[in-house]
């Protein structure tokens, strides 16, 4: 969960999160959380501090937890970009697992970002990850579209 904070700062979050059953594993300063619940699993929080995070947040979809507490989760493209800029092994099978579950991704909106941040390689990442699913046959066929 990637979040921008106004008036508030990550210790508003845990302890919201807390009161839901949740329990810190680990923290890195006002910027990052993991979580851990008993039903839920586990749950990264992290704080925007890159104009691109921040507008990962704006395109969001909303999500209701509960009636005192909501948040907005990000668009499979920004999922996808994030872990290719953190480019961990776990990162690289998460783009493998979300590229098989073919999804369909705003082209134009990764290229800009994979433009933005060539320095990264992260548009050549994606394209090898890419390469990987093809080569294998993991690809999904798509479903004509129902109407």
């Amino acid at each position: 969960m990637l979040l921008t904070l106004v008036g508030k700062d990550i210790s508003f979050v845990e302890d919201a999160l807390h009161q839901r059953g949740w329990a810190t594993v680990a923290r890195a300063g006002d910027f990052l959380l993991r979580l851990s619940h008993p039903d839920a699993g586990r749950l990264d929080v992290m704080v925007s501090g890159t104009d691109y995070e921040t507008g990962a947040v704006k395109r969001a979809h909303r999500v209701d937890y509960d009636d005192r507490l909501s948040f907005r989760t990000l668009a499979v493209e920004d999922v996808v970009i994030l872990k290719l800029i953190a480019d961990r092994p776990q990162d690289e099978a998460d783009v493998v697992s979300i590229i098989v579950a073919r999804p369909d991704f705003d082209e134009a909106y990764m290229t800009c970002w994979f433009d933005e941040f060539d320095h990264l390689d992260i548009g050549g990442r994606y394209q090898r990850r890419l390469a990987y699913v093809k080569q294998r046959g993991l690809l999904r066929k798509q479903e004509p579209p129902r109407r």
